[in-house]
Formats: C-alpha cells, structure tokens, sequence
C-alpha cells in the first residue's frame, strides 16, 4: 500500500459524511419546501389567471376578468389574489369560472 493512500481514503470519507450531513440538514430543515414555495409564485407571474389576455406579472387585478388595458375593472383599484386561487392557477395555469376553461377532471 502506498503511503499517500490512507490519507486520501480520510478525506473522501470526510466529504462524503460532509455531503450526507448537509443532505440531512436540508431534508429536515424544509429548505427545498420554502424554495419550492418561491418557485410556484414566481410561475405564477406567466400564467393568465382570469383568462382576460393580459399576463399576470401585468395584471393589476390578477384574478378578476375584466376587458381594460390594465386587467382591473373600471373604478376598481389593483388587487391581489388570495392563496387559494394562487394554488389553483398554478395548478391549471388559470382559475376555471365563467371565462376560462372547465377544470380538467381529476385523475
């Protein structure tokens, strides 16, 4: 055997234990649950939720219909959407009602 390789069998062994600690800490930790909690918002922006031709991310009223420049009924000031139609529009790529499609059935 020579002698350069014990020493480099220790530090391997040490990365890999390093790797498997961080693993650990992630999975337990939830750091890919709240990452995977930005990705879903930050879609959500490409998404026409209410179905009225303008992109969220330009849409002042993201999830209200309505047939103005800036996607928010006359009189009405910007609004957001609540949790709930931020889960289904991510889902569908938009909120099924009166203007956008039937939900597709669950499988």
């Amino acid at each position: 055997m020579k002698k350069g390789m014990l020493p480099m069998q220790l530090v391997v062994l040490i990365i890999i234990l390093l790797v498997a600690l961080a693993v650990v800490i992630v999975w337990f930790t939830g750091t890919f649950r709240k990452q995977a909690g930005v990705i879903g918002t930050e879609l959500n922006k490409l998404y026409d939720c209410d179905c009225d031709g303008i992109r969220n991310m330009l849409d002042k009223c993201p999830c209200i219909y309505a047939e103005t420049e800036n996607g928010c009924p006359e009189g009405q000031s910007a609004t957001g959407c609540t949790q709930d139609q931020i889960k289904i529009c991510n889902k569908y790529g938009y909120i099924p009602d009166g203007h956008c499609p039937a939900a597709p059935p669950e499988k």
